[in-house]
């Protein structure tokens, strides 16, 4: 049975960093995308500071391409500029559940 990956990321980030983070975290998107994947980017409800980056991968080959993309590699280079504690980040594997 097939894998699905699942990430689920929160940032915080810096005073005055908030739109810059959430653009480039939006632009991820087609990359993710372009890889069989899905890619959501959601603000907190109650913090506009903290922003959540949610996305499902077909399989773990896609997620290690996608953390591979010059995209990913520099917003992993800028998060001690653009956030206050880099990431919390869980990755989740799941399998359909039968009808």
């Amino acid at each position: 049975m097939t894998e699905t990956i699942h990430i689920y990321v929160r940032f915080q980030a810096k005073p005055g960093k908030e739109a810059e983070l959430a653009r480039r975290m939006a632009e991820l998107r087609a990359d993710v995308e372009a890889l069989g994947g899905t890619s959501v980017v959601t603000r907190d409800a109650q913090d506009d500071a903290v922003l959540y980056f949610i996305e499902t991968f077909p399989d773990l080959a896609a997620l290690d391409a996608d953390m591979q993309t010059p995209l990913v590699r520099a917003l992993v280079a800028d998060l001690p500029e653009l956030t206050v504690h880099g990431t919390d980040f869980r990755i989740e594997r799941s399998t359909p559940v039968p009808a």
